[in-house]
C-alpha cells in the first residue's frame, strides 16, 4: 500500500509541480511539503483536503487510512499556517509570568529571611517556568504534539503542589502555620485538573476507538481565566485601598507583579482551551 507522502509526491510530480509551487498554493512552507512527502509529518485534515483539491484527487484516495490516523496523536496540534506563532506568544507570556514571579520571590526571600516555604515556592515556579520554556522551544519548531502539550500544561500545576509542600514544612518544622481546609481543597482540585488535562491530551488509555470529550479541559481552562480575572480585580481593589500616596512606588511594583502574573495565567488558560478545541476537531475528523 502506497503511503500518504508517496502519494502526494507521485501526484505532484505527475502534475509537473515543484514543492515550492505546491507550498505557495497551500500557504505553507516548502519544508512542510517536504516533510509530508518523506513521511516525517502529516498535515491536519483541513490541509489534507486542500492538498487533495490542489492535486485534483479525492480525500479518500489521498489518505491511506490507518497510517494517517495513528499519526494524528504524534503530529503538532496546530498545523494551520500562522497558528503556532500565536501559540508561541501565549507560551512566552506564561513563561515570563512564572519567571518574573520567581525572581520577585527570590528577591523577597533574600531581603528578609529565607524559609523552607520560600524555597519550595521558588522551586515550584522554577519548574513551571521550565515547562513553559519547553513549550516555547517546541512551538517555535512547530513540534507541539498532544502528549507534549499534556506534559507541559500539567507541569504548570506543580507550583501549587510545591506551595502546599512549603506550607506543610512550615507547619511541621516551624509550627507557625496550619494547613487549612481551603489549602487541602485547592490542592485536590489542582490534582484533578492536572489529571483531566493529561487524560485528554494523552488520549484514551485503552485500545477502544472512542473520542475523549474536551469539555473537562474547557472547564479547567475557563476556571483558570475566571479565577485570574477575579483575583486581579480583588487584589487591585485591595491595593487601591491599602496603598497611600507615600507608597506610590511600592504600589506600582505590586501592580506590575499582579499584571504580569494575571496575564500569564490568562494566556495559559486560553491556550489550553484552544489547543483542546483544535485537537478535538482533528479527532472528530479521524473517527468520522
Amino acid at each position: 500500500m502506497i503511503e500518504f507522502g508517496e502519494k502526494v509526491k507521485k501526484l505532484r510530480e505527475g502534475k509537473g509541480m515543484t514543492q515550492q509551487t505546491m507550498a505557495d498554493q497551500l500557504y505553507v512552507t516548502r519544508a512542510a511539503v517536504s516533510r509530508w512527502e518523506c513521511g516525517a509529518r502529516y498535515p491536519d485534515l483541513v490541509t489534507a483536503k486542500k492538498i487533495a483539491e490542489v492535486l485534483e484527487t479525492s480525500i479518500d484516495e489521498l489518505l491511506s487510512g490507518e497510517e494517517f490516523k495513528r499519526d494524528i496523536e504524534k503530529e503538532p496540534i496546530l498545523l494551520r499556517h500562522g497558528d503556532h506563532y500565536i501559540q508561541t506568544i501565549l507560551y512566552t507570556m506564561g513563561a515570563i509570568s512564572y519567571l518574573f514571579i520567581g525572581i520577585c520571590l527570590v528577591y523577597s526571600a533574600f531581603s528578609y529571611r529565607i524559609r523552607l516555604y520560600d524555597i519550595f515556592t521558588v522551586l515550584g515556579y522554577g519548574i513551571s517556568f521550565m515547562a513553559m520554556a519547553a513549550g516555547i522551544y517546541f512551538s517555535v519548531r512547530n513540534e507541539i504534539s498532544p502528549r507534549k502539550t499534556g506534559v507541559i500544561l500539567s507541569a504548570g500545576f506543580l507550583r501549587v503542589w510545591f506551595v502546599f509542600i512549603g506550607v506543610c514544612t512550615m507547619t511541621i518544622f516551624v509550627g507557625n502555620g496550619q494547613v487549612t481546609l481551603a489549602t487541602w481543597f485547592t490542592l485536590v482540585c489542582n490534582i484533578v485538573e492536572a489529571v483531566l488535562v493529561i487524560r485528554f491530551f494523552f488520549g484514551s488509555f485503552t485500545h477502544e476507538k472512542r473520542r475523549i470529550s474536551p469539555i473537562p479541559v474547557y472547564v479547567v481552562g475557563t476556571l483558570m481565566v475566571i479565577q485570574e480575572v477575579s483575583h486581579f480585580r480583588l487584589m487591585f481593589m485591595d491595593m487601591s485601598i491599602g496603598i497611600s500616596n507615600v507608597d506610590a512606588e511600592k504600589g506600582l511594583g505590586f501592580l506590575l507583579t499582579l499584571l504580569v502574573s494575571s496575564l500569564g495565567q490568562l494566556a495559559i488558560g486560553i491556550l489550553m482551551i484552544y489547543q483542546a478545541y483544535v485537537l478535538d476537531e482533528k479527532r472528530r475528523g479521524e473517527n468520522a
